[in-house]
């Protein structure tokens, strides 16, 4: 993108440049957080004859299928809920020891997948020829768990999981 600055927009004293993806210029076949909040801050340059560089990251995406069984709450408040984190937008400027990398991880769905049968099939979008986290969040018998499960998604991988309540 090339673009002409304003006055009041050079200089360390101004807030700085964001940079926005919109929603509707992504084709479908694209893993895109949908919140809203895909955006990169970038610091004011000095003057108007500066290049400045943000790296984004588009994936492709892959659905996975996460099939449930045995889902028999024995409390109220028993629940069982999936969701994919993903590699998506701007670059961070420092690595994730969690993950190795400077992607920033979202989701496509704001929410979880909630568990609402005995056994149950999701389908979620996950970035292919990636690394993606499956979270699972158990509440079973009053014990809450959390697990984050690395999977690596590409052409060949398998994409069905299975979990147990």
């Amino acid at each position: 993108m090339n673009f002409y600055l304003q006055d009041d927009e050079i200089g360390p004293e101004n807030a700085g440049l964001e940079l926005y993806v919109k929603e509707n210029t992504v084709g479908t076949a694209y893993f895109y957080h949908s919140s809203g909040n895909l955006f990169g801050p970038i610091d004011s340059p000095d003057s108007r004859n500066v290049v400045l560089e943000r790296n984004f990251y588009l994936p492709t995406k892959k659905e996975i299928i996460i099939r449930l069984s045995n889902f028999v709450p024995l409390q109220a408040n028993d629940s069982f809920s999936v969701l994919v984190l993903a590699p998506c937008g701007f670059d961070r400027t420092e690595i994730d020891p969690t993950t190795g990398n400077n992607h920033n991880y979202v989701t496509e769905s704001l929410y979880s997948h909630v568990a609402t049968s005995v056994t149950q099939t999701f389908e979620i979008a996950a970035a292919l020829d990636a690394l993606n986290f499956i979270r699972i969040m158990k509440i079973k018998d009053g014990a809450a768990t959390i697990e984050l499960l690395p999977i690596f998604v590409d052409a060949n991988s398998n994409t069905v999981y299975d979990y147990q309540f």
